[in-house]
């Protein structure tokens, strides 16, 4: 069990690859900086519908058009979610009001 507070997370994204479908081949990545993603996870991992809803709700401007075409991808890709760059101070300040993410 591991925890990041909503204000720490800089982006989100999701890994595809093609080695589905008999292994798992689509990957959340919960960045807080730098290149290594601090929270790693398979699509359909317990919780998963659950945090969906709450990054969907808790970070502005969360692409959804682009998990969509994740989850239709077949290829090796990454796919950028969301990304702290350029959301305004006020939203910010917001969400670090909210809690931390679990």
């Amino acid at each position: 069990f591991r925890r990041l507070a909503w204000s720490d997370i800089s982006r989100v994204d999701v890994r595809t690859t093609s080695e589905g479908p008999f292994l798992p081949d689509v990957f959340w990545g919960i960045h807080a900086g730098g290149d290594t993603p601090p929270i790693l996870f398979p699509h359909g991992a317990t919780g998963e519908p659950e945090l969906l809803q709450a990054l969907q709700r808790k970070l502005p401007g969360f692409d959804n058009e682009a998990l969509v075409g994740a989850m239709r991808s077949t290829a090796d890709r990454s796919f950028l979610l969301w990304n702290r760059q350029g959301v305004p101070a006020e939203s910010r300040s917001a969400e670090a009001e909210r809690g931390p993410a679990e």
